[in-house]
């Protein structure tokens, strides 16, 4: 990301050494509030999910399955001065 503070949005991503099918991902995070989930499909990324995530929930988002090549996690907004991110759990469905 940037070595910004408090200025969003900000962004992880998962880079996968080969294709896979993505549908769902559950990310634990406690300062991301509102985000987008993209999926990079033939090196575009493509927003497949956005919302708000509930305090002390992770955020869980699901969307039909697409092969992609990465998976980005974009903050909108968050309750600290960056993000955290704990784990990223990714499935076909």
């Amino acid at each position: 990301t940037d070595d910004t503070w408090r200025q969003w949005p900000d962004w992880i991503e998962v880079a996968f050494q080969h294709p896979v099918t993505a549908g769902r991902v559950v990310v634990h995070t406690a300062s991301i509030v509102a985000y987008e989930i993209q999926v990079a499909v033939d090196g575009t990324l493509v927003t497949v999910a956005e919302g708000s995530r509930r305090d002390g929930e992770p955020i869980a988002a699901s969307w039909p399955p697409r092969l992609c090549g990465a998976l980005r996690v974009v903050a909108k907004s968050g309750t600290g001065d960056r993000i955290g991110v704990s784990e990223i759990e990714v499935y076909a469905e």
